[in-house]
């Protein structure tokens, strides 16, 4: 199969977060997650597993105060895509529309999960779902968050999941019980923040959780 990056030229690759203007606005470590979470773009893309030309409409699942948000941006934009970011709490959720990230509209603030639960009924679905830092499982349930998905995704959608080690771990054996398919993504940043990658027809099995 033809990557496109080697085939279009419209396509700015590997993304780069340092040149988004609101870089500056984060603080040190702002800077490094912003920087992991690109990284791990960069890498999924690389590797086949998420098709750039193709994703036009993103939700950012736990978008906190916009260091997974940027580089989906930016993603977004080569393709004339859009970006709604999720995040539960209004505090750091206002952070990402003072710093240019994303207009108001786009920010919503409340419970994420009912938000994706209820995609299809707004006549929407998203050709990726990130999910950086996930919570515990006593307060996001696994499976329901994994069902959530699999009905907001378009039919050739991805979502993609990065968090501690011990909720990863806990995500991938919920996923073997099921026979789901999934793809690690592996490199160095992937020593200290695993993530994986998964495909709307892979996720099928949880499409009634």
């Amino acid at each position: 199969m033809t990557n496109p990056l080697d085939t279009d030229p419209n396509l700015r690759f590997p993304l780069d977060v340092t040149t988004h203007p609101a870089f500056e606005k984060f603080d040190v470590y702002g800077q490094q997650t912003l920087k992991l979470s690109a990284a791990i773009l960069n890498i999924a893309i690389r590797s086949g597993y998420l098709n750039l030309s193709t994703v036009r409409k993103i939700a950012d699942f736990g978008a906190g105060d916009g260091r997974s948000t940027v580089p989906l941006v930016q993603l977004a934009e080569q393709t004339n895509g859009s970006v709604d970011a999720l995040e539960l709490f209004p505090r750091p959720a206002q952070k990402i529309i003072d710093r240019g990230i994303l207009p108001t509209e786009r920010v919503h603030i409340g419970d994420g999960l009912r938000f994706l639960e209820g995609t299809a009924s707004r006549g929407e679905a998203y050709d990726l779902i990130s999910a950086a830092m996930l919570a515990p499982v006593s307060f996001i349930p696994t499976e329901r968050f994994l069902g959530a998905a699999s009905r907001a995704l378009a039919s050739e959608g991805r979502l993609l999941m990065r968090s501690d080690v011990s909720t990863m771990l806990h995500v991938e054996e919920v996923c073997d019980q099921q026979d789901v398919s999934y793809h690690q993504i592996r490199g160095r940043i992937a020593l200290s923040t695993p993530a994986l990658i998964i495909s709307s027809v892979d996720l099928d099995p949880f499409r009634e959780s």
